[in-house]
């Protein structure tokens, strides 16, 4: 224990280390669940009698039962900490129990919670067990602090990419002008949080922005896992040792059981070899045993994989046999420990059939998580080959995503070995080629298609880098075109346009009609970054393309991304020619419905940006028409969001519900931040324009709050005309409301994530509904052809 540790977190870190439950230690200690749960979080001291029996049946030592008794007589309650309104993704949970790191887990989570530095580095050895502690502690703290994030950046290689991976993880658009950093700030900056950063080593250079993001959320606090401490202003670091070794000399059964590097090792053999115990007769060799691998817990879980074949005398005689000698040419001034588990991977290794340490070999390329489809194609491994793989640890499950993974530094051993064979340029080759031709269909990108990118999202930027490297210009637009909805949909704008630029700077022919898509592509999201200049300089170049080789398709696509870019700066009124043109290339040719839905919306924005309402009207009833011939059509949420506008705007009250209704339902499908952030927008409007009740401007203002909360902090911008009606509807609203009561819900509304302000949205447009008794309609179309959507 520590002077920062409280009786809550000892008692939840200890008993989630011994594997009870809170009903399962309520029952030893003869108490309800809800007193154990209260004592965790704070909120209730021990009785003397009570604090006896936790240091029973948590196994103390004999010399931490009289600290932890005047602790828990002397320390006050903790006040409860209110979980921030946040939608958090689960914890990755761990599938074996935690062994030998009692005392270091209770020791990390009191001062993570109380001690004086926010930035604690978990330095160590790799495979001494960093990621697996750091999680430990995560969990642990769920239920005291407001936020726990947990972002694992092993497969990251450029430090430049590790603020807008966090981001991303936390799924905060990367649209917009703000750097990743402020977006980071702005959502932490009143949240109580932990956030932990995995495998930090390979991005030092990226560790003074943990400084600048703690400076300016001041209740976060960062715990990262690092083999090299960071180096940086207000850095508590932690070492973590290996687990301890058994001592010397003649040593008891029970006296070795006790042992945590010992203990370790046997659980995890009687994990593969239900048969095995350890008996007497085998005490001395699993000393041995753990002794030579140093108590690191990977090389133990990697020994004990022999338990099924091997007794522990058989095992303890090879690894004599195994000289310890650093991998590969690795500096002989490497500390010992590293050296050690690298022997440790490479014994494994050594061991297996050439076909088997083949295909080891080749899975080193992939990139965090892969499918068994991949691996066969890549590494050509049959399911035989993963269970033996797995069964000497060499590879692992990802249960939760029904996929398989290789720990970084099993990888990082694959590669070297990729390397010393010769093979590595082949095998990333055969890596690139496999996932360009998988995620490249003839029919382009769906909605289900990108839930399946999200897990492959490394391996695909992979590809793309090698593409890149190998200056194969037509391969990198290719699998670059086939990503652009993913990074559309996912507010990874920034990522996807610096691939294309990458993509178009590359030297060779390419198809036309590909390097138009391309340019297609970049000037899309360009315009969504609110880089305009550069999005009308990509399309010129574009149109010179398409009438130079009498590309109509094309034409009328750029020709409606430049009037859609016009718009967006307010220049409406310079948007009208090149839509029109597009219009007209869009009429009497087959196959069209997508750009003729799309060229009829942006004219009917463009139209109503202008104030000319029936004009838009016109022109959004026949794109409507249009998709409601092609069901499920991207355009059509766009479409009934603006219909609902000009509903608004004529005061037809049964339209406009019914319409921003039905857009609500379909964006639930599509789920793009950008329309469905302007459609909450919108939807305030409606609520404040018809809600009878005296709450209604108070629910749109909080709606409003929402959405402009999150458009801040992802850098999602207005375009110019959207942000002029929004603003004068927010006026005219606050002007019927008090004014304290305006600020508290401004205020309310600022903590609301995005999908609690869809939930309530939904909520108040039904309630407006019933007040006016008013049925809208509530089915809604899916989106389909999102490829072509700019």
């Amino acid at each position: 224990m520590t002077e920062h540790t409280s009786v809550g977190s000892w008692v939840r870190a200890r008993r989630v280390a011994l594997d009870l439950s809170q009903k399962r230690l309520a029952k030893l200690l003869g108490c309800s669940p809800v007193t154990v749960q209260k004592i965790e979080e704070g909120r209730r001291r021990p009785s003397p009698v009570l604090a006896e029996a936790l240091a029973k049946h948590l196994d103390l030592a004999e010399e931490q039962v009289a600290p932890f008794l005047l602790l828990a007589r002397t320390a006050p309650p903790v006040p409860r900490v209110a979980p921030a309104a946040v939608s958090s993704e689960p914890l990755p949970a761990p599938l074996t129990p935690l062994i030998g790191r009692v005392e270091e887990l209770v020791a990390l989570t009191g001062y993570l919670q109380y001690g004086e530095r926010r930035l604690v580095t978990l330095t160590g050895p790799p495979g001494v067990g960093k990621t697996r502690l750091g999680l430990e502690a995560a969990r642990a703290l769920v239920s005291t602090v407001g936020e726990v994030r947990f972002v694992p950046l092993a497969s990251l290689s450029d430090p430049a990419r590790a603020w807008p991976e966090v981001a991303r993880r936390l799924k905060l658009s990367d649209a917009g002008r703000k750097p990743a950093l402020d977006r980071l700030a702005a959502h932490w900056q009143e949240r109580p949080a932990l956030l932990v950063l995995d495998n930090f080593e390979h991005l030092l250079d990226a560790a003074p922005g943990l400084v600048a993001l703690m400076e300016r959320a001041p209740a976060l606090r960062i715990l990262v896992t690092s083999r090299e401490a960071l180096r940086v202003t207000g850095e508590q670091v932690w070492p973590l040792e290996p687990l301890a070794l058994p001592a010397s000399g003649k040593r008891s059964l029970s006296a070795l059981l006790a042992c945590p590097a010992v203990a370790l090792f046997v659980d995890r053999a009687h994990a593969i070899a239900p048969h095995f115990t350890l008996a007497e007769s085998d005490a001395e060799h699993v000393a041995e045993i753990v002794a030579r691998l140093d108590g690191l817990p990977l090389a133990l879980e990697l020994a004990s994989a022999r338990a099924g074949h091997l007794r522990p005398a058989e095992l303890a005689e090879q690894l004599r046999a195994t000289p310890f000698a650093p991998l590969g040419d690795g500096p002989r001034d490497a500390p010992a420990r590293q050296r050690t588990l690298h022997a440790a991977i490479a014994w494994s290794y050594e061991r297996l059939p050439p076909d088997l340490q083949c295909c080891f070999r080749h899975l080193g390329v992939m990139a965090g998580r892969f499918t068994a489809k991949a691996a066969a194609s890549v590494a050509r491994a049959g399911l035989k080959d993963f269970d033996k793989l797995l069964a000497a640890h060499l590879v692992g499950r990802d249960l939760t995503k029904e996929g398989y993974e290789l720990l970084e530094t099993l990888r990082a051993f694959a590669l070297d070995r990729l390397v010393d064979q010769g093979e590595l340029e082949a095998a990333a080759a055969a890596h690139a080629r496999y996932f360009l031709e998988e995620f490249c269909a003839p029919q382009g990108v769906t909605m289900e298609d990108n839930a399946a990118l999200e897990g492959e999202v490394d391996n695909l930027r992979a590809a793309l880098r090698w593409f890149i490297d190998q200056r194969d210009s037509e391969a990198a637009s290719r699998l670059a075109v086939n990503l652009r909805w993913f990074w559309e949909t996912r507010g990874l704008q920034r990522e996807g346009l610096e691939w294309f630029e990458a993509a178009l700077a590359l030297p060779g022919e390419v198809e036309v009609e590909l390097r138009l898509q391309t340019i297609f592509s970049a000037s899309t999201l360009a315009w969504q970054l609110g880089l305009f200049e550069q999005a009308v300089t990509v399309l010129l170049a574009g149109l010179d393309l398409t009438r130079a080789s009498s590309q109509p398709v094309w034409e009328r696509r750029l020709l409606f991304t430049l009037g859609r870019v016009e718009v967006e700066q307010g220049h409406a009124d310079n948007a009208l020619a090149p839509l029109q043109r597009a219009l007209e290339l869009c009429q009497g040719q087959e196959g069209n419905g997508v750009d003729y839905a799309g060229t009829l919306f942006q004219l009917a924005d463009a139209h109503l940006s202008l104030g000319k309402v029936e004009q838009a009207r016109v022109l959004a009833e026949q794109g409507l028409a249009v998709c409601l011939a092609e069901p499920g059509m991207f355009w059509e949420q766009h479409l009934q969001t603006l219909l609902g506008e000009v509903a608004l705007h004529e005061g037809d009250t049964k339209s406009a519900l019914a319409c921003l209704t039905l857009a609500l339902n379909l964006s639930e499908r599509a789920q793009h931040t950008r329309p469905l952030t302007l459609l909450l927008a919108v939807v305030a409007r409606a609520i404040a324009v018809f809600g009878e009740e005296p709450e209604s401007p108070l629910i749109a203002a909080r709606l409003w709050s929402a959405v402009a909360t999150y458009r801040e902090a992802a850098g999602l911008p207005l375009a110019v005309a959207h942000r002029v009606r929004i603003d004068a509807a927010i006026a005219q609203a606050r002007a019927r409301a008090p004014q304290s009561r305006w600020h508290d819900a401004w205020m309310e509304g600022m903590s609301w994530d995005l999908a609690k302000t869809v939930e309530r949205a939904r909520d108040a447009l039904h309630a407006v509904s019933s007040e006016r008794r008013i049925e809208p309609s509530f089915s809604g179309r899916g989106a389909e052809d999102e490829a072509n959507a700019p």
